[in-house]
C-alpha cells in the first residue's frame, strides 16, 4: 500500500511537469529499459543482434524506430525467452492473461514494482473522474482480486449479474463512483430507464473501460444513472494508460509509463517500467488515428493525448476488389444514420456484411439509411444484410466489438 501511495504521488506530479521534463524522464527510463532487456531477456538480445543494434545507441524516443516491432504472436512463439533472467521468481511475480479479444489470450508476467505502478495508474485515472481514496466504489468487472490490495471500501460485482441484481447492490452500497465494462453498465442503465426507477442511487461518476464507448451509450449512462461519464483506455499489458478528465476533450496518455507510436495506422506501445517481461515496441493489435497536436489541457495536465482508437487490426474489413477498410471508416459511415440506438457490423465472408442494429425508441425503419451509408463507402459489389434486433449485448464474458470480422479467407 505504501508503495502504491508513493507511486501515485509521483505520477500526479508528473502530469503537471513541463514537456521537456517528461521527455528527459522518458529518455532515462528508455535507456534503462533497453539495457535491462538486452542484458536479461534472450528474445530482445537476439532481436537487437540480428538487427545490428547497439543498445547504448537507443537514447531517446526518436531512436525507438530503429528497433523492430514485436507482435503478440512473436512473443507467444518465444515462450520463456521473453521473461527476464533477473531475480523475478514466480513467488515475486503476478501472472495474468489478456482478455483474448483478438482470439489469442496472452500471458503476462508482472514484477512487484510494476504491480504497484499499475495500481497507481488506475488510481490516477480514477482521480481524474473525481474519485478519492476512502470513497465507496462499485466495480463491475470480470474478476475479483485474490486479495485486497489496500484497505478501501470497494464492492466487486460480477459482469454477468442480472441488471436487477446490480441495481440492488448499487442501492445498498451507494457508491460515489461506479466503474465497469460498457456492456453491463449499459444493461444496468437500460434496466433503470425501462422500469422508470427514479429512486435508484445516482453515483457522482460513472467510469467505463474494456469496450468502446459510443455516443448513444454515453448519453444513456449519464441520463439513466444521473452521473458524469468518463472513459479509461487500458490494457492488461500496460495498465490504465489513458484517461478522460473533467474537460472531456480526449484521453490523456500516461507518458511517464508508456510510449505510444502510430506505425502504419497501428498502435505500438513501449512499457517503460515493466522489467519481469519487457515490452518494447509492442504491436497491441489496435488501430488509431493520427496523434493530435500537443497542447496543455485546461485541467492542467501536460501529457499528450491518445488518438481515437479505431478498432482492432483483426477486424479490418476485406473487400473482393482487394481493398482493406479500417473499422473506423465503417463507424464514420454509420454515424450518419440517426435512427440507431446501437449497431454492430459483422463480416461473415469476403464481400458479405451483416449489420445488426437496435433502433431508437419510436424511430422508423433504419434499413434504407444503413444501406445508403454503407453503399457510399463499399460500392455496389458488397452484399449487405440488415437485421433488426432487440438487443446487441454479447454473451457473458465477451467484450462488445462494433466491427467484427469473422471472415478467415
Amino acid at each position: 500500500m505504501l508503495s502504491v501511495a508513493h507511486q501515485l504521488r509521483r505520477m500526479r506530479q508528473a502530469t503537471r511537469a513541463n514537456p521537456g521534463v517528461i521527455a528527459t524522464m522518458q529518455a532515462h527510463r528508455l535507456q534503462n529499459l533497453v539495457r535491462c532487456a538486452y542484458d536479461h531477456v534472450r528474445y530482445y538480445r537476439q532481436l537487437f543482434d540480428e538487427a545490428g543494434i547497439d543498445p547504448s545507441t537507443i537514447r531517446k524516443v526518436s531512436d525507438l524506430s530503429r528497433i523492430p516491432i514485436s507482435r503478440k504472436s512473436d512473443l507467444q512463439a518465444a515462450g520463456a525467452e521473453v521473461i527476464s533472467s533477473q531475480a523475478f521468481s514466480p513467488q515475486h511475480c503476478v501472472i495474468e492473461k489478456t482478455s483474448g479479444s483478438s482470439g489469442a489470450p496472452f500471458e503476462i508476467r508482472f514484477d512487484r514494482h510494476f504491480v504497484a505502478v499499475r495500481n497507481a495508474m488506475f488510481l490516477r485515472a480514477m482521480g481524474a473522474a473525481g474519485y478519492r481514496l476512502g470513497q465507496r466504489m462499485m466495480l463491475i468487472s470480470g474478476t475479483q482480486p485474490r486479495q485486497r490490495r489496500w484497505p478501501t471500501p470497494w464492492l466487486y460485482v460480477p459482469f454477468d449479474d442480472s441488471p436487477a441484481a446490480m441495481l440492488e447492490k448499487l442501492n445498498r452500497f451507494r457508491p460515489q463512483v461506479l466503474y465497469g465494462w460498457v456492456t453491463p453498465l449499459r444493461q444496468l442503465a437500460e434496466h433503470v430507464r425501462e422500469h422508470n426507477l427514479p429512486g435508484a442511487h445516482q453515483p457522482r461518476a460513472v467510469v467505463t473501460t474494456a469496450e468502446p464507448l459510443d455516443g448513444p451509450t454515453h448519453a444513456l449512462l449519464g441520463e439513466a444513472l444521473g452521473a458524469e461519464v468518463f472513459e479509461i483506455f487500458g490494457l492488461t499489458e500496460m495498465g490504465a494508460m489513458a484517461w478522460e478528465c473533467s474537460r472531456h476533450d480526449g484521453l490523456h496518455l500516461a507518458q511517464d509509463v508508456v510510449i505510444a507510436e502510430r506505425v502504419e495506422g497501428r498502435l505500438v506501445l513501449t512499457n517503460l517500467l515493466l522489467r519481469a517481461m519487457p515490452l518494447l515496441r509492442y504491436d497491441c493489435g489496435d488501430l488509431v488515428e493520427q496523434f493530435p497536436p500537443m497542447e496543455m489541457c485546461a485541467c492542467g495536465c501536460t501529457f499528450a493525448k491518445l488518438p481515437r482508437v479505431e478498432g482492432r487490426q483483426v477486424d479490418c474489413v476485406r473487400l473482393a476488389d482487394g481493398r482493406v477498410l479500417s473499422p473506423y471508416s465503417l463507424t464514420l459511415a454509420m454515424e450518419k444514420v440517426t435512427a440507431l440506438q446501437r449497431y454492430q457490423v459483422i463480416q461473415s465472408a469476403l464481400g458479405r456484411l451483416e449489420v445488426h442494429y437496435v433502433p431508437q425508441p419510436g424511430s422508423s425503419d433504419a434499413e434504407p439509411e444503413i444501406r445508403a451509408a454503407l453503399a457510399a463507402l463499399l460500392g455496389e459489389q458488397a452484399s449487405i444484410e440488415v437485421i433488426k434486433r432487440s438487443t446487441l449485448d454479447p454473451p457473458p464474458g465477451r467484450k462488445f466489438r462494433v466491427v467484427e470480422c469473422r471472415c478467415r479467407s
